[in-house]
Order: structure tokens, then C-alpha cells, then sequence
């Protein structure tokens, strides 16, 4: 696949978990919601961010639960999945999966 041939993270989890994740944070529980899948599916995503160190857990005294982060890694990723994607959608024959 065009896009997994050129970055080390797999589409599935930028594509539902990595790209969710706003600047200030996102609250882990919102997580599933938002990007369309599974609370099975995203809790484990969200774990390989964190092992990848492409993400972490944070806390805040005004918001309740835990939130995912983004570390500077992370934005980085995040920026070449957004690149990567229009990038790719803007080439004729990749947007529908020919490569």
C-alpha cells in the first residue's frame, strides 16, 4: 500500500487513533467516539502510541479521567499522516488503492 511504504506507522492506527489526537490532549474515553471504532479497537492503539513513544497518559486537575497527549515525536507522525494522506489522495490510481 502506498501509504505504509513510506511511514513506519501502521495506516490503521494513524488513520483512527493518531490523527484524533488534538494539541491539548484528547481524553482516552472520547477516543473510540470520535474516530469511528471500537473501544477494544482504540484502547490498544492508543498503547502502541504510548510505546512508541509517540504519545502518553496525561492528568489534569479540571479534567476528569486521563487523556492522551501527544509527544514531539508524535506530532511530527502526526503532520506526515495528514502529508501522506493528501499527498496520496492527490495522485491518480493511489487514492483508490492501486500503486
Amino acid at each position: 500500500m502506498a501509504y505504509e511504504a513510506q511511514t513506519p506507522i501502521p495506516i490503521a492506527i494513524a488513520a483512527n487513533t493518531l490523527r484524533m489526537v488534538e494539541p491539548s490532549g484528547t481524553p482516552v474515553s472520547a477516543l473510540a467516539s470520535r474516530s469511528g471504532i471500537s473501544s477494544q479497537t482504540a484502547r490498544p492503539q492508543g498503547t502502541t502510541l504510548i510505546s512508541r513513544r509517540l504519545a502518553f497518559l496525561a492528568t489534569s486537575p479540571s479534567v476528569r479521567g486521563k487523556y492522551l497527549r501527544l509527544t514531539p515525536a508524535g506530532d511530527r507522525r502526526q503532520a506526515e499522516h495528514y502529508r501522506l494522506t493528501r499527498d496520496i489522495e492527490a495522485t491518480p490510481g493511489l487514492s483508490r488503492g492501486r500503486s
